[in-house]
């Protein structure tokens, strides 16, 4: 359903991500600039230009958020924007992308203790976002959800996505980030699915959440160790020493079954 839409909108998604991965804020509010008004002369749908424009909207919070420093302002930045996007919509485009980017701006105000988001929500959510309208973003922080109020079953499915779906965006650390808050959520991580995932983290924002969230995990259950904390230590090191990169962008050949 949101095919269309999506194909439109990665022509400023795929800018505005690099320049948020960068840390290139100038950048950034250019590009978001340049589909704002790319969205105005956008030759589709009333439908369609409705849904477009849900998205933008969601993707300046991202870029509003993620330039912010100020704890309280960063806050009502995502707050704000949960409520322009929650307004009511009148088309079927426009309401799938209006649930996808709720579901995922939620998930996202929940990991940052902004904005508790409770299992029905979810369920009530997911259930409006037709399978092949999921995207790389909403999956990964349903996932994040997921994992932080230690329910499998949203992870499972995220991990299902990882492996059938053709991701051409981080998809290595995606899928070995999923698998290993399932395994953990489950009982059953083991020591190398630690060490391929800190191998694996392109980004010190992404070494730097496994030391929070999955070392601190570990440790609750024994399973972290003076190893594994120095690999993920040699590894910020080797990230922070070097300009903020751009994760690959790249297919796997063939799906890797990973279980």
């Amino acid at each position: 359903m949101l095919e269309n839409v999506d194909r439109w909108l990665e022509q400023w998604r795929k800018p505005v991500w690099e320049a948020l991965y960068r840390r290139h804020e100038d950048d950034c509010r250019h590009e978001l600039a340049q589909a704002f008004s790319g969205w105005e002369l956008y030759a589709a749908t009333t439908d369609e230009r409705q849904a477009a424009r849900l998205y933008l909207d969601f993707l300046q919070c991202q870029a509003d958020e993620s330039f912010q420093a100020a704890r309280d302002l960063k806050r009502g930045i995502v707050l704000d924007a949960i409520e322009q996007l929650a307004n009511p919509v009148d088309s079927t485009i426009a309401r799938t992308m209006q649930a996808r980017v709720l579901l995922t701006l939620r998930a996202w105000a929940h990991i940052l203790s902004v904005y508790p988001l409770q299992r029905a929500e979810v369920d009530r959510l997911f259930a409006q976002i037709p399978a092949e309208d999921l995207d790389h973003q909403c999956v990964s922080y349903l996932a994040f959800w997921s994992f932080s109020v230690r329910e499998a079953h949203y992870l499972q499915i995220a991990y299902r996505y990882f492996v059938t779906q053709s991701v051409d965006f981080m998809v290595d650390y995606s899928r070995q980030r999923v698998k290993v808050m399932l395994a953990l959520t489950e009982g059953r991580c083991v020591r190398d699915d630690l060490v391929k995932l800190i191998e694996l983290a392109p980004h010190l924002m992404h070494a730097q959440w496994i030391g929070r969230h999955v070392a601190a995990f570990c440790m609750d259950s024994e399973l972290w160790d003076d190893g594994l904390q120095g690999q993920l230590a040699t590894k910020i090191t080797q990230l922070r020493d070097k300009p903020p990169q751009v994760p690959p962008r790249s297919e796997p050949e063939g799906f890797v079954i990973n279980l």
